[in-house]
């Protein structure tokens, strides 16, 4: 093998291959001054065993290496330069590339599948460069868990031989195993063997107090499934100690949903517990643990009644669920959270009697029902689900106070523009007047780019005249018999603004206006005798 740095070409022979390959020698033993235009080249061939691979590992635990050196010095030309010289390109066709992609669902490996298996359980320590330079000062056996694949090595060395059902396993074998099983149809077809096998590790693991083993099995006896029978009280306990111990917010929310349904209490619900463990999921950022508290407060289960709360509650999963469906995430629960929200709406305006909370819980259904279209297009809640029915039963009955129209509407005021600014307030606008013919304005609402941006945001924007939403940054309406307000002698060409007041004119109630305000001051205002907003065009989400 020959190596090639800043022009000069150094020569390895076999003998120095094999060291190199157990760590005997590393990049700096071999190249005293690296250079940058390095190359490495191959004449020899030396076919690694998992014995090499076990030495280097115990080499650079005795040694006491950092993961800076150990990357640089050893594991980086080995998986990138050397795999071929190696035969590790022999063993695992597009070696590295094609480690992430491997399956470890039998325990019992051969010699190259378990070196394989340990270049997986390594390469994505070092495959991102920037999680080698953060941790460039930690040793080796703290950040790639180097001493447990060491022991997982002579395990496997003393497996050799032993009958299955008989054989030792060390956790972190265990811990891939369940994981790769961890599907109830896969192990639903799977043979006996691996399904008791499946059983007793996650019972090992979760007696070592191993999340993912405590995850499976309490999801398991959550209902039960093909392996575990239903226990509540063992997937209660396995939740708490899921939330407590680890962080997992969604088990916080599972244990609610136990005391809810009354799991632990004959079918008696327990809200105060439910209501308890409901907050912590909703605190620990889960949205369905969140919307269930918005229902509690709804219902007046172990709190009093408050639409209030509820709606604050709600507001705020809203606010987050809306900006991250607007940005691409279809996976944000607008759809469910949309509708809780239109739905506490409607109940402010049936209290009040106030139709602009109608108009809100209507635009909301709008929504809703856009949101789940795209959510279910990717793989989310089907349009035909329970959730889609309720959606649509409500935005039928809203119709009944809101008629839709066919391709444009005239309106004393137009609501798509106001709401349109009010969804980005932080955003700066530009308004584009356009004369027309027959004494019209058309008016074009464009949301300007912020730094950084390569295109303006867009807005999930309800039109609640055509029954529908769309994507857009933009709005157009037209006015009709314009007339000029707050003294302003001429229509300009352009304003940009950053708020928008629109309602009744005081000096005449038959005159609609909009009003363009910058940094607290009016730049343009104008009346008219009504405003025309067109159906706009259908978009893609």
């Amino acid at each position: 093998m020959y190596l090639t740095f800043g022009g000069i070409m150094f020569e390895l022979s076999k003998e120095q291959l094999i060291r190199f390959a157990r760590l005997e020698l590393t990049l700096s033993d071999i190249i005293p001054f690296l250079s940058s235009e390095g190359a490495f080249g191959s004449r020899a061939f030396y076919r690694m065993t998992l014995e090499d691979l076990q030495d280097a590992l115990n080499t650079a635990v005795d040694k006491d290496m950092t993961v800076a050196d150990f990357a640089t010095d050893w594991f980086y030309p080995i998986v990138e330069e050397l795999s071929g010289c190696l035969g590790l390109t022999e063993i695992l066709p597009g070696f590295p590339n094609t480690l992430a992609m491997q399956r470890f669902r039998n325990p019992d490996m051969e010699d190259d599948e378990m070196m394989m298996w340990v270049f997986h359980k390594l390469y994505p320590v070092f495959a991102d460069i920037s999680n080698v330079v953060m941790n460039s000062h930690m040793k080796m056996k703290d950040l790639s868990r180097a001493e447990e694949i060491v022991e997982a090595i002579d395990i496997h060395y003393k497996n050799l031989g032993v009958e299955p059902g008989f054989r030792e396993y060390p956790d972190i074998i265990k811990s891939d195993f369940i994981n790769e099983w961890d599907n109830d149809l896969l192990l639903r077809g799977a043979d006996e063997n691996t399904r008791k096998m499946f059983v007793d590790f996650v019972g090992d693991l979760a007696d070592h107090n191993d999340p993912d083993a405590i995850r499976i099995l309490g999801y398991a006896s959550y209902g039960g499934n093909s392996l575990f029978d239903c226990d509540w009280e063992l997937a209660a306990r396995c939740m708490d100690k899921l939330w407590r111990e680890f962080g997992f917010g969604y088990a916080a929310n599972s244990l609610a949903h136990i005391y809810y349904d009354g799991r632990l209490s004959d079918g008696r619900p327990d809200y105060g517990n439910a209501f308890k463990y409901f907050a912590i999921g909703s605190f620990m950022g889960v949205t369905e643990a969140s919307c269930k508290l918005a229902d509690m407060y709804m219902n007046g289960q172990y709190v009093a009644q408050s639409y209030e709360n509820a709606s604050t509650i709600l507001e705020g999963l809203y606010a987050r669920a809306l900006v991250r469906f607007e940005s691409g995430d279809r996976n944000t629960h607008l759809a469910d959270v949309a509708y809780r929200l239109a739905m506490t709406q409607q109940k402010f305006a049936l209290r009040y009697t106030d139709f602009a909370l109608m108009h809100r819980s209507y635009s909301l259904l709008l929504q809703a029902a856009s949101a789940l279209r795209a959510e279910a297009r990717t793989g989310g809640v089907p349009e035909n689900s329970d959730l889609g029915q309720k959606i649509n039963h409500n935005i039928e009955e809203s119709k009944t106070v809101f008629p839709e129209y066919k391709s444009s509407h005239k309106t004393d005021y137009p609501d798509a523009v106001e709401d349109f600014v009010l969804m980005r307030g932080y955003c700066d606008y530009r308004a584009t007047f356009k004369k027309l013919k027959g004494n019209r304005i058309k008016i074009t609402i464009q949301r300007l780019k912020r730094g950084g941006e390569a295109s303006p945001e867009k807005s999930l924007l309800p039109f609640t005249d055509y029954g529908m939403c769309r994507m857009t940054d933009s709005v157009v309406c037209t006015a009709e018999e314009p007339m000029l307000m707050g003294g302003f002698a001429k229509v300009p060409e352009s304003v940009v603004f950053d708020t928008v007041r629109n309602g009744l004119n005081h000096l005449d109630s038959d005159l609609g206006s909009l009003e363009f305000i910058k940094d607290g001051e009016p730049v343009f205002h104008m009346a008219a005798r009504s405003f025309i907003v067109r159906k706009p065009a259908d978009s893609n989400m």
